[in-house]
């Protein structure tokens, strides 16, 4: 099988050098056209990131610079890397390269310079194969490597292009045209859904398109290829970018999200140096604001707070510095110099030197906010001197796939008592939620931290996860309390049916001590201790187990449709007592008395500034680093009240039953939910991610794929579809009145009959309209 593969892959590369060699510029191959300005202008090197006419300034700023020595004491430590293994990806070598390549630049040193070129000819010289970069089903053609290698290759012809000669140039031309060139032509031409990078949105879009487009860039108006490539990458760049969140976060977790952001932003700049424009990537609201997020789910241990993402282990790059030199981001800045890890420094040094701007100071970031929401991405974070709460809801992950939902991460001290599972270990099981007899979260399902605010000395967020299990559940909706330096309790509201068990799982960092009551429980850490008291259901124990790591589970048997937990977990050396009398729990800590009540929408906290907006602090957003900067953002309301139809309200006719649900998508695509529905015109299952002014729905399958159809394609099943969905989101009177009325429509009687008796005062709506 595998020399199969291989010998269709030599097929297709001896295809793509004949296409090259041809003189036909027909439809879909390479276009020969020169650049604007002339082959000439468009030669004149380096002038990705900085012009030949900036290098003399560059090279003093480096000799100033304390990282520079670091860069050179590195450089000299390097021993030729010999060849990256078939599986690679280009990490190991391109950093190295780049490294060796800025410092040969910078000192015009005749060792430097061999070196780096020998080190360029040894990645452009690989085989196809490895260009191909680790290619991971389901694609045929490429994985992230290409774009690493192309990059680097770019980067590298670019830098150190007055040391070569023109036949060696000639070299590097050629292994971009017959491999990076090639082998993203052959992905394109192919075109096919499992060639997934060609279309995904997640962090594979801006490190392939991205890196194709540096390399394209760097031999713009020396090979006519490079015009096409570059054409295809400034299109393709927008699967990442149009659905990035705008508050800045990254359903992907934080690693994910930094290494999107940082290929997405090298582009940019190679874009706004060589053409004279970035295409708009860098007036993103979300990469602006991408900083802030990253910052606030750093941890007090100088960790990830790992929702959704790979490793706790703050593996910061220094190409996090084009962030920095774009929006004179002084709280990046202050993080980078902090946390960026040793072993980066070297490879670091050269982009701090290229983007760090030199008007910025050095030293503390200016504080962060102690409780932010990301409305977009629905993450919390709350944070005082002792304690940390981290929260997550909304999105599983469009390439990760960690089942946690509704899940958090605690510190205490310092340290993670409550951690959450690593990149391997996404079932819901690994994750500090609830597992619903026996069964975890698909990974279709979302969230929505639906209310947040602030109580007298309690910070809170709650967050709606009542679809993300099937059948399983109703309703899930959990509350994250946070009281500084006092405890974090969590409450949580669920609905199912009557014999349903219910597995309350908290993640813990050391093996916990269980009390013989089996309701509280000790976690005995290296800097602190924390304890956990479960107040309600009062028959629940806990027991101690391990997934990833050791474990607590609160478990107990629904004996009717709903219940309720509420667990308060408070440093050990605090005094801390809880009582539940009804619907009320009274808790006592460190001298103080808080009330918090059950309500249909979940706990609340007395004297609670219950809010239907979220906040969100965004220190990259304002320079001058004083304050933090604060958004708001309206979240409609979805489970309102049906108000009575007006007489003026028309619902006589197909359209107008259609403009309502129109409305009402529209609600609830506000809201942060993506409804679903089994769409004819494409025999598949999709959400909704987005519909703009004109009806254009956004529909995103199971596999990640995104397909644009306009609103009249839609046909009667698809609007019993999207209905049904809606309806079974919000229980709302209108939303059961449409379903009605459609079903109807799709001469489903007996449905439709089910819920007009649900349509409350649009029943009558429904039977004028229909004749029910």
């Amino acid at each position: 099988m595998r020399r199969q593969i291989l010998t269709a892959a030599a097929m297709a590369f001896a295809a793509m050098i004949i296409l090259f060699q041809s003189a036909s510029v027909a439809s879909g191959q390479f276009s020969a056209s020169a650049p604007a300005g002339g082959a000439k202008g468009a030669a004149r090197h380096p002038r990705l990131f900085f012009t030949a006419e900036e290098l003399p300034a560059l090279r003093q700023k480096a000799r100033a610079y304390p990282s520079f020595a670091q860069l050179t004491s590195f450089v000299d430590s390097q021993r030729f890397f010999e060849r990256p293994t078939p599986d690679s990806r280009g990490w190991e070598s391109n950093a190295i390269m780049l490294a060796e390549a800025f410092v040969a630049l910078i000192t015009q040193d005749p060792k430097y310079i061999e070196k780096a070129k020998k080190q360029l000819f040894q990645i452009a010289g690989m085989d196809m194969t490895v260009w191909r970069g680790t290619i991971s089903p389901p694609c045929r053609v490429a994985g992230l490597g290409l774009g690493h290698f192309s990059q680097a290759v770019g980067i590298g012809y670019d830098w150190l292009y007055p040391f070569m000669t023109e036949d060696e140039r000639k070299t590097i031309r050629d292994a971009l045209v017959k491999k990076a060139f090639a082998i993203y032509k052959e992905g394109v031409d192919l075109n096919t859904r499992s060639e997934y990078w060609l279309h995904i949105t997640n962090n594979w879009c801006p490190v392939i398109h991205g890196g194709e487009g540096i390399a394209a860039l760097a031999v713009r108006g020396e090979i006519p290829e490079a015009d096409w490539v570059l054409e295809q990458t400034r299109k393709r760049i927008r699967n990442f970018l149009d659905p990035l969140p705008k508050d800045g976060g990254c359903v992907e977790g934080t690693m994910y999200g930094i290494y999107g952001a940082v290929n997405a932003a090298l582009f940019a700049e190679a874009l706004k140096h060589v053409v004279g424009t970035d295409d708009g990537i860098m007036d993103h609201p979300g990469m602006k604001k991408f900083s802030s997020f990253m910052i606030c789910f750093t941890g007090a241990d100088g960790g990830r707070i790992n929702f959704s993402d790979c490793n706790v282990l703050n593996d910061i790059s220094g190409e996090l510095y084009s962030l920095v030199g774009r929006y004179n981001d002084k709280a990046l800045d202050s993080y980078l110099q902090q946390y960026i890890p040793s072993f980066r420094k070297g490879t670091s040094a050269a982009w701090e030197i290229i983007f760090r701007p030199p008007a910025i100071a050095a030293g503390a970031a200016p504080p962060l906010d102690d409780f932010v929401v990301f409305p977009d991405t629905h993450w919390a974070a709350m944070r005082s001197d002792k304690m940390q709460l981290f929260f997550k809801s909304g999105n599983i992950g469009n390439g990760h796939k960690h089942a946690d939902l509704n899940t958090f991460v605690m510190l205490l001290n310092g340290e993670r008592l409550v951690p959450t599972a690593p990149y391997e270990d996404k079932d819901t099981n690994y994750h500090s939620t609830i597992l619903v007899n026996g069964k975890g979260q698909p990974l279709s399902a979302t969230g929505a931290i639906i209310q947040s605010g602030k109580a007298k000395g309690v910070m809170f967020a709650t967050a709606d996860a009542s679809k993300a299990y099937g059948g399983e559940l109703t309703c899930f909706l959990r509350t994250a309390f946070f009281a500084p330096d006092r405890f974090v309790a969590i409450g949580d509201v669920l609905a199912g049916q009557a014999g349903n068990k219910y597995e309350w799982k908290l993640q813990t960092s050391e093996t916990p001590v269980i009390s013989s009551d089996k309701k509280s429980a000790r976690i005995n850490g290296k800097k602190a201790s924390l304890q956990v008291q479960v107040v309600l259901p009062d028959n629940a124990t806990l027991s101690a187990g391990r997934s990833f790591g050791p474990c607590l589970s609160a478990d107990v048997t629904a004996a009717g449709p709903s219940a309720s937990y509420f667990v308060i977990l408070a440093p050990a050396d605090l005094a801390v007592s809880a009582k539940a009398t009804g619907n009320s729990v009274q808790v006592t800590a460190g001298g103080a008395s808080y009330t918090f009540s059950l309500t249909g929408r979940g706990w609340v906290a007395a004297g609670s500034d219950v809010k239907e907006t979220t906040v969100v602090s965004t220190p990259a957003t304002n320079p001058s680093g004083t304050s933090a900067v604060v958004v708001t953002e309206e979240k409609p309301k979805i489970q309102e009240k049906p108000k009575p139809v007006a007489t003026s309200e028309k619902l006589a006719t197909m359209d107008d039953w259609v403009a309502k649900l129109k409305y009402r998508l529209g609600l609830y695509l506000k809201s942060g939910q993506m409804p679903k529905f089994q769409c004819q015109a494409l025999d598949a299952r999709v959400n909704v991610e987005a519909m703009d002014g004109s009806g254009q729905l956004t529909l995103v399958d199971r596999g990640g794929k995104k397909t644009v159809v306009q609103w009249e394609k839609l046909t009667i099943d698809d609007y019993v579809g999207l209905a049904q969905d809606m309806a079974g989101m919000a229980d709302t009177a209108l939303d059961h009145a449409l379903l009605a009325y459609f079903c109807h429509a799709a001469k489903k009687t007996d449905k439709a009959q089910e819920h007009l008796k649900k349509a409350g005062s649009y029943e009558k709506a429904v039977r004028d309209a229909t004749g029910m």
